[in-house]
């Protein structure tokens, strides 16, 4: 089971990949789409018409034989789209026209389709819903628009001849299959069959949509809360981290450190190699930091030089022993902080540790934490305090 739905994640993951190809590839992928449409119907009015009984109580034969003109027209002219697009892509063009083209002919020929078989069915629907669809999902938003509007003007046009009299209603039907006392169930087997290429059709963009939707969401709450240079959490998520394993520490009767880390004359680095050598000794101290802490630990970057590190379920001497492993990660080699420069970089540490028991605010930890950091300063950097009570 489990691989099925991996199987099926995967393709759908796959078919996603269309939203991110060239008009030319969207272009192509709606014409060999609207092809197979034209062959399905092509298909159904030739045996309808020829074979069955249905077809000689029903159809008319005017409008039966115009139905086959206009769908074997439509095969022959997505046929000549098909093969133009191919030619375009072996020159490596992507022509806007070629994308007009494609969303103007769309509608324009399936509303005609859906103008003979009738408008209050169920195919008819989701050719227009599915007409739409195509421009706004797959395209960016001046072809959308395109699409959008030609199908709304052959939709238009068509129905209004159609209200006005002009044009009759659903003329492939000498007599309709739903007027009579009796439903066909040859038409409503054939309205599902010719149906179904525009559910899956439907379906499969709403899918699209909502994934790409959610996919959106997750990189803003993503970037939201993590630190763009270094890759970790941000100050405001490793602030929440905190407030929330410091309310799992009380409520688990686990202990907690909290430590906070400043890179030693880190302002030295910025103004003499660059703000560009400062950015990679950060990112590298980061990796050699989250190397030496357990996966069950945090880190985040408050913002500059400074780091926060949360250590769960350790007392004071596994605290310490913890970070002296950080602190010599962090200086234990030179950081290639240019081509040509490579620097030995030193950070000192302040922490401190609260038990389950404590009723202890994240405010309060970070002020003990920072206070400590700056102690440790004091008696010379590059070192680990822990914070002592006055």
């Amino acid at each position: 089971m489990r691989g099925k739905t991996v199987a099926r994640t995967k393709a759908l993951d796959k078919f996603m990949e269309l939203l991110d190809w060239q008009n030319l590839g969207k272009s192509c992928f709606v014409a060999a789409m609207a092809l197979g449409l034209a062959n399905l119907f092509a298909l159904w009015t030739a045996i309808t018409f020829s074979f069955t009984d249905f077809g000689d109580t029903y159809l008319d034969p005017y409008f039966a034989t115009m139905a086959l003109v206009l769908h074997t027209s439509a095969m022959v002219f997505w046929t000549l789209v098909l093969l133009l697009g191919f030619n375009l892509y072996r020159r490596n063009r992507n022509p806007d026209w070629f994308s007009y083209l494609v969303l103007a002919a769309y509608p324009g020929l399936l509303v005609p389709g859906a103008w003979i078989y009738g408008w209050a069915t169920l195919p008819a629907g989701l050719i227009l819903v599915g007409s739409v669809l195509v421009g706004l999902v797959l395209f960016e938003l001046k072809l959308a628009r395109f699409a959008l509007a030609t199908a709304a003007i052959f939709f238009s046009l068509l129905v209004g001849l159609t209200i006005s009299g002009h044009l009759p209603y659903a003329p492939l039907f000498a007599v309709h299959p739903l007027s009579g006392d009796q439903v066909s169930r040859y038409y409503l087997v054939s309205e599902l069959v010719l149906a179904s290429p525009f559910f899956v059709c439907s379906t499969l963009i709403a899918a699209m949509i909502i994934i790409s939707w959610r996919k959106r969401e997750d990189l803003v709450a993503r970037l939201s809360m993590t630190d763009e240079l270094t890759g970790v959490s941000n100050r405001r998520a490793i602030i929440n981290t905190l407030d929330h394993e410091l309310a799992r520490s009380q409520r688990t009767g686990t202990p907690l450190t909290l430590a906070m880390l400043d890179l030693d004359h880190f302002k030295q680095i910025n103004d003499t190699y660059g703000h560009d050598a400062g950015d990679q000794v950060l990112r590298d101290v980061t990796q050699r930091l989250e190397g030496a802490l357990r996966q069950t630990d945090f880190i985040g970057r408050l913002g500059g030089e400074e780091f926060l590190l949360i250590l769960i379920g350790t007392s004071p001497d596994t605290a310490t022993r913890a970070l002296e492993r950080c602190r010599r990660a962090v200086s234990a080699t030179p950081i290639q902080a240019t081509r040509d420069v490579s620097l030995t970089v030193t950070a000192s540490f302040g922490y401190c540790t609260v038990q389950p028991t404590a009723e202890e605010d994240a405010h309060t930890l970070l002020v003990r934490a920072d206070e400590a950091l700056y102690a440790g300063k004091a008696a010379g950097r590059d070192c680990v305090s822990e914070w002592q009570p006055a």
